[in-house]
């Protein structure tokens, strides 16, 4: 489990997928998700055509955004820093706190209804008794 609700989860990457992948966008804007096109970021933009591929993910505002951690986001954003689900939560998707506050490290509302309001333990409920069912 990733973000397994201690303070380990602070020095995880928010998003290992970012991590993996890359997109490049037709005007040769880097993103580390392909969610986050023609999403405002707030962060600064590296395009392809201004370095090096291999320069871009060395040293770059695009290699600054896939090296955030749960620790950072908890830090910049109040919502997360006061919410008692953050060590397991891992802050959410960045795509999606993009979406609706046009903010990298912002808050990812999808993720604070899926915890505040009890969704994760019933999706493990049903996957549980699911499985269960498919050892009978």
């Amino acid at each position: 489990k990733k973000f397994d609700g201690t303070k380990k989860s602070l020095s995880c990457k928010a998003c290992d997928h970012a991590r993996y992948n890359m997109y490049i966008c037709p005007d040769g804007q880097l993103l580390p998700c392909m969610s986050l096109a023609g999403i405002e970021t707030g962060l600064e933009k590296t395009f392809i055509q201004d370095a090096p591929l291999r320069e871009s993910l060395k040293s770059s505002a695009y290699l600054s955004a896939v090296s955030y951690t749960v620790g950072d986001i908890i830090e910049k954003n109040s919502e997360c820093k006061n919410c008692k689900h953050n060590l397991v939560c891992g802050g959410g998707c960045r795509a999606l706190a993009c979406l609706t506050s046009n903010n990298f490290l912002g808050c990812d509302r999808a993720s604070c209804d899926l915890f505040n309001k009890g969704y994760d333990k019933k999706i493990r409920e049903v996957v549980s008794q699911t499985l269960k069912g498919l050892k009978k």
